[in-house]
């Protein structure tokens, strides 16, 4: 037997090794291909927070928008503008990835990374509460 075998079945250690670093690229991969869908939850906690403080949900031409206080509203546009630099992280490390081991899940992870693309393009397209733009404006 030889040094570069385990006792038990017959994979070597790279193997083995290649198997546990593709599963936590995995792991890590598919957290960031939900980082679009991220966004949302900032912004909807904000939306939130300025009901609560105001008494009121937001609209345009607001008067009430001057004594806002609004963290959570750029830790969203963080998130947005961190989005498309993630999106092309995570797709091109998945097919790097897959490259290196055919056993590795590249289309569960660009599926959840289209799926969270749709969401908010979706969340853009419909803005349900006029919200979006409200913050735009």
């Amino acid at each position: 037997m030889s040094a570069g075998y385990l006792t038990h079945g017959s994979r070597t250690w790279a193997e083995l090794l290649e198997g546990l670093r593709a599963s936590r690229t995995a792991r890590v991969l598919t957290i960031l291909a939900l980082f679009p869908a991220f966004f949302l939850v900032p912004f909807y906690a904000f939306i939130l927070q300025l009901r609560v403080q105001f008494g009121h949900w937001p609209s345009h031409s607001d008067g009430m928008a001057k004594y806002m206080d609004a963290p959570l509203l750029g830790i969203a546009s963080r998130f947005c503008f961190l989005s498309p630099f993630v999106a092309l992280g995570v797709v091109s490390i998945a097919f790097w990835t897959r490259r290196k081991s055919a056993a590795f899940p590249t289309g569960w992870i660009v599926g959840l990374l289209i799926l969270s693309i749709f969401l908010v393009i979706s969340d853009l397209i419909y803005d349900p509460g006029g919200f979006l733009w409200w913050a735009f404006d």
